[in-house]
């Protein structure tokens, strides 16, 4: 499944883009595409932190973690190649899920 992300939040000091001006270069053509060419603009830190990656069980894993430090409100960002296998799957397993527990 497609990576959904980011989750926003970082706090002073820890790993997080500031503001747009720290993407300044990044081409949003390319986005959340197979083989971005600007993958390497965008390090590991943060994609571990604020992106869900994997199969559902891992996203329903993440938000549930993120669920228990009182984060109460996800945003699908669906602007990769598998956006409709994703919003399908957060629609039959991710979604029901979350909502029993």
């Amino acid at each position: 499944m497609g990576g959904v992300g980011p989750v926003r939040g970082a706090r002073e000091g820890e790993v997080g883009f500031a503001d747009d001006t720290s993407r300044h270069g990044y081409d949003y053509s390319h986005h959340g595409r197979t083989g971005n060419p600007s993958a390497d603009f965008v390090p590991d830190e943060i994609v571990d932190r604020f992106c869900l990656l994997g199969p559902a069980e891992a996203h329903i894993d993440k938000l549930r973690a993120l669920r228990d430090l009182g984060v109460d409100q996800f945003a699908v960002y669906a602007m990769h190649d598998a956006r409709e296998a994703t919003i399908d799957t957060y629609g039959q397993h991710v979604i029901p899920a979350l909502a029993a527990g």
